[in-house]
């Protein structure tokens, strides 16, 4: 899923010049802490505007660092972010980031899939006998589709 979840965000993997620049930037970082650089999957999200400076960690390991970064940063500046980012790993921070991501997805597509069924319904409103069950149904889903709302919300609050 979490492959699933950066593909969505536009990330891709870190290579060549990139990911040369994040090796360098994040080496330091691993000394530090006794991991290697085989322990992250190092991604690169491209900004709206390339100008983003950001970096992000995500799931078990993958540390994603905005284009905007590798242009502007340092490569010290740069080690000080990863750091942070890894940081978030060691404490297991983005596991939680994984599940709130996990929940607004299917939630948001147990949402849709619930709303085209109501769509559904009332092109077939117009059949006489089922308009009645109709009308039951389209009123339960928007029960359903109200508690996935609040449910799916609760962990953000």
């Amino acid at each position: 899923m979490q492959r699933i979840l950066l593909w969505t965000m536009g990330a891709r993997k870190a290579t060549g010049k990139d990911m040369e620049l994040v090796s360098n930037a994040l080496s330091p970082v691993c000394e530090q802490e006794g991991t290697s650089l085989a322990d992250y999957n190092l991604y690169v999200l491209e900004g709206a505007d390339g100008k983003d400076c950001n970096a992000a960690a995500f799931g078990e390991n993958n540390i994603l660092v905005s284009r905007g970064a590798l242009i502007e940063l340092t490569v010290p500046q740069l080690s000080g972010i990863l750091a942070h980012e890894a940081g978030h790993i060691y404490n297991g921070d983005t596991r939680v980031s994984v599940l709130l991501a996990c929940m607004g997805f299917f939630g948001e597509l147990a949402v849709n899939l619930l709303n085209i069924s109501v769509k559904i319904c009332g092109w077939l409103m117009w059949i006489p006998i089922a308009n009645i069950m109709l009308a039951l149904y389209t009123w339960a889903v928007a029960i359903v589709i109200t508690l996935i709302n609040y449910v799916i919300n609760i962990p953000a609050i």
